[in-house]
């Protein structure tokens, strides 16, 4: 018997996230609805981040059934683990409320999640202190949502328009090796190299970073947590930072592309029977 069964949202289920509002997104009535860490009139289900010293679960999940409460917050603790392992960092909330709602409902509307903050240091933010953000390996958490997305299609369809995003700005940049150049950046002290490899048209960059050189490198947009010190020094840098913003926003559109092909030839496939 399916330990999820008592808990399934047959009718669907919309799920909010704290990211940009999508312009022209109109939310599906009479669904119940998820927000994240923050109380909301019309949401059913409020998931909370449990940073409570005296709790070890790290989701505190506020329902009217109680039971449906328990069950999402152990869920939600099994899921992250799964995702850490996966990611080498925590994953979100938002990320691991949908892996899991993917077997809780046969169809999931995702809004205002793109996967994608700003690693951008604010100007004026000291130089010892890091962005909440930067602990979170967001290439590696798209990666897992367009997989999601590809796998969970047959039990769950995933409404997500908030992942996508377009192409950014071309680039006259369109020569010498992109993974040559991060390679140099990450074993160099120098923000000029990192702005170099930011530079590069993105089409540049996608005939050149294949799905495993993408993931090799994912390791270098994040923090580690409880680490005293880190080699990305460029997290902490405002300049370097600036640069790794927009080279990762290109990284992300490589990546987005080549799922977008990845599912265009499935559904050829499938069509094709």
């Amino acid at each position: 018997m399916d330990p999820n069964a008592s808990f399934r949202f047959e009718s669907g289920l919309c799920v909010l996230g704290n990211g940009p509002h999508d312009e022209d997104s109109t939310l599906p009535p009479r669904l119940a609805r998820v927000v994240f860490n923050r109380p909301e009139d019309s949401a059913d289900i409020v998931v909370y981040n449990g940073r409570v010293p005296s709790r070890t679960n790290p989701f505190i999940v506020h329902a009217l059934n109680n039971d449906l409460c328990q069950f999402l917050e152990s869920a939600l603790k099994r899921e992250q683990a799964d995702l850490r392992s996966a990611l080498g960092a925590p994953a979100s909330s938002g990320l691991t409320f949908v892996r899991l709602a993917c077997s809780l409902t046969p169809e999931l509307w995702v809004y205002r999640m793109p996967l994608a903050p700003s690693l951008a240091r604010p100007i004026g933010l000291g130089n010892r202190k890091p962005l909440a953000c930067a602990y979170h390996n967001w290439l590696g958490e798209r990666r897992l949502a367009f997989e999601l997305i590809r796998s969970a299609s047959s039990d769950c369809q995933i409404h997500w328009k908030s992942l996508y995003f377009p192409s950014p700005e071309s680039s006259s940049v369109r020569h010498g090796d992109p993974w040559e150049t991060l390679q140099a950046a990450a074993s160099s002290l120098s923000t000029e190299l990192w702005d170099q490899a930011s530079r590069y048209d993105t089409l540049h960059l996608a005939a050149h970073m294949d799905r495993a050189r993408m993931q090799q490198i994912e390791h270098l947009f994040h923090l580690v947590v409880g680490e005293n010190g880190t080699p990305n020094w460029w997290l902490y840098d405002q300049q370097a930072s600036a640069a790794i913003e927009r080279l990762l926003k290109k990284l992300m559109w490589c990546q987005q592309q080549r799922y977008l092909h990845l599912l265009s030839t499935m559904a050829n496939e499938t069509a094709a029977g």
